[in-house]
């Protein structure tokens, strides 16, 4: 028990100690932190403001970091928005040019008014609008198609000399046809002497109503320089007798020098097919639609808004040199004649897509003008069985042989003009005894004159192609 009590009464001696020690230490140093303490104090405000600065210049630079890279980033972006821009606006500067070419200039300018920057931008945007509208102003109003002459033309021949030798048809079709060569010419004359190439879809507009078609005249606007033609081809059947010299129904060597059929190449191109007198199958342009197309893509505003030509084809020997008449089966081949009418769609598409419209020249070749309203029966019936399966439904007839079922520019009537009514055709293009076109309008039908261009117009008659091109720089040497 008595060493318990001495134990509890030395720890509070021991603590005492402790305390004395303490309280001596803080004696002796409290001077020095008197003296120090400011100092100890400054240093630790420097030091948290030396981080503070530290730590904002360096957020502040980070910050700067990001806004440069912000910066550089927005920047790429404009200039990648510039760049669409540009070529957006130069995509939309050649569609419109396109249409412009072809005198569409309404069509021209809203396609420059979808670019989807500011146009005000983009000096060559704002130029050639302004050009257009300028333009515009200036355009000359058509509406009168009794002045639009109406050049008619074959098949073209594309060797005159194998053509005009053959002993059997030589004089007859150096009479009746014209070569590439003078069609070329006779195209580029055309083009210079500043005429158009319109369609009848640009001259009439044919609205149905319940009592039938009204036909109702457009107004063209071309450039006051300018005028409006029309193109016909007939007989664009490449028949067998020009081509086939050996008789079994295919082209050979032997033939007259015309192209044999109108086919598309591997790029989807309309082109001729021709037999050498080698005997060699060349792919080119031989005839009426190669040529004109590849002078309109030379020339676009040679064709007002697209415009093309009626293609008038009879029906006994096939259309554009596909044999599609029953008889090829017979003739040569089931497989041939399978294969020729799988071909020609395509054809017949390319042609419709490029803007041509498809004509009915009987399907004999004969004249509806000279002969019984029943033999025109029966020519319709052939037609629409074989031919309109192929074609479609035609609006045009193109008198075969100049023979029309009316003289001059007179009405029709009658049981002829009944007949060709109910098989659905609206347009009549007729026959031009001279140069001077001709035009009927009524509430039921269309008629037209055509100038036949011929080898035996071209030498003997240049008068009827006065004011149009002039003959003797298109006659080919070979004639």
């Amino acid at each position: 028990m008595e060493n318990t009590e001495q134990q509890v009464r030395r720890r509070p001696s021991r603590r005492r100690k402790m305390n004395k020690k303490l309280r001596r230490f803080i004696r002796k140093y409290r001077p020095l932190a008197r003296k120090y303490a400011p100092f100890a104090i400054l240093s630790v405000i420097l030091i948290l403001f030396i981080w503070f600065v530290v730590g904002s210049v360096e957020r502040g630079n980070a910050r700067r970091e990001e806004q440069r890279l912000e910066s550089i980033a927005a920047q790429e972006a404009l200039q990648q928005q510039q760049i669409q821009w540009n070529q957006e606006a130069n995509e939309l500067l050649m569609q419109a040019e396109a249409l412009a070419a072809a005198y569409d200039y309404d069509a021209a300018i809203a396609v420059l008014d979808t670019f989807s920057g500011n146009i005000e931008d983009f000096n060559p945007l704002v130029v050639t609008r302004e050009h257009y509208v300028q333009t515009k102003e200036t355009m000359v109003p058509w509406n009168d198609p009794s002045q639009i002459p109406n050049l008619s033309f074959h098949m073209l021949i594309a060797e005159p000399y194998r053509t005009f030798s053959d002993p059997g048809y030589g004089k007859s079709w150096k009479w009746n046809f014209i070569t590439t060569s003078e069609f070329s010419k006779i195209l580029q004359q055309l083009y210079d002497n500043g005429y158009v190439l319109v369609d009848m879809d640009d001259v009439i507009t044919a609205t149905k109503t319940t009592d039938g078609i009204t036909y109702e005249v457009n107004t063209l606007y071309l450039p006051k320089d300018k005028k409006p033609i029309m193109f016909t081809q007939t007989q664009v059947n490449y028949y067998t007798y020009m081509v086939d010299g050996d008789g079994d129904g295919l082209a050979d060597k032997k033939g007259g020098g015309f192209a044999n059929k109108l086919i598309l190449d591997s790029n989807g191109k309309l082109t001729n097919e021709m037999v050498t007198k080698e005997g060699t199958t060349l792919r080119g342009d031989y005839d009426f639609v190669p040529i004109l197309e590849a002078f309109i893509e030379q020339h676009p505003d040679f064709s007002y808004r697209g415009a093309r030509a009626v293609l008038a084809v009879s029906g006994y020997d096939g259309l554009f040199g596909y044999r599609t008449d029953p008889e090829t089966a017979k003739k040569i081949s089931k497989e041939y004649y399978e294969n020729e009418l799988a071909t020609l769609p395509a054809v017949l598409d390319a042609l419709r897509a490029k803007g041509y419209k498809f004509g009915c020249y009987t399907y004999g070749n004969v004249a509806y003008g000279d002969i019984k309203v029943d033999k025109i029966r029966e020519d319709l019936a052939k037609w629409k069985e074989e031919v309109t399966p192929l074609l479609g439904e035609v609006e045009y007839l193109v008198y075969a042989k100049t023979s029309d079922i009316s003289t001059g520019t007179g009405l029709y009537s009658g049981e002829k003009y009944e007949v060709l009514k109910e098989a659905g055709f609206h347009y009549y293009l007729g026959f031009c005894e001279s140069n001077s076109p001709w035009f009927v309008r009524t509430n039921e039908y269309i008629r037209q004159g055509r100038i036949m261009v011929t080898g035996n117009s071209l030498e003997k008659y240049p008068k009827m192609f006065e004011g149009l091109f002039e003959t003797i720089p298109v006659l080919d040497s070979n004639r």
